[in-house]
């Protein structure tokens, strides 16, 4: 199994690395949302400044939940949740090369062999 700088397999790091995006983008939306809430409904603000405030948060909030809901659609697959094993699946790509290999070497010795003539 190939392992990072931390001793992770490749596997157990991407398991890793969306686990702590998935938490940054929750504190950025639990942030944000209170940022909302402290500054009141928009109805309620009363100068320009205010509004625009407002509407940044409201802004960067949506972006935030887009943004993570792509990273999800990309990286939460069943494959990373599954945990393939990419050294077995090399190890049987490997095995299958090699029959293929064996296969067509006897075959050309097998057609050498009949095309002599004795």
């Amino acid at each position: 199994m190939i392992e990072n700088d931390d001793g992770l397999s490749r596997e157990d790091a991407a398991r890793l690395r969306i686990s702590q995006i998935s938490t940054l983008f929750v504190e950025m939306r639990t942030l944000l949302a209170k940022w909302l809430h402290d500054a009141g409904p928009a109805a309620d603000a009363t100068n320009k400044q205010m509004m625009n405030k407002i509407n940044e948060l409201q802004g960067a909030h949506m972006m935030v939940l887009r943004a993570e809901e792509a990273f999800h659609d990309k990286f939460d697959t069943d494959e990373i949740a599954d945990g393939i094993d990419y050294d077995a699946a090399r190890d049987d790509i490997g095995r299958e090369l090699d029959r293929l290999r064996a296969a067509f070497t006897a075959g050309a010795v097998f057609e050498r062999s009949h095309d002599r003539t004795d």
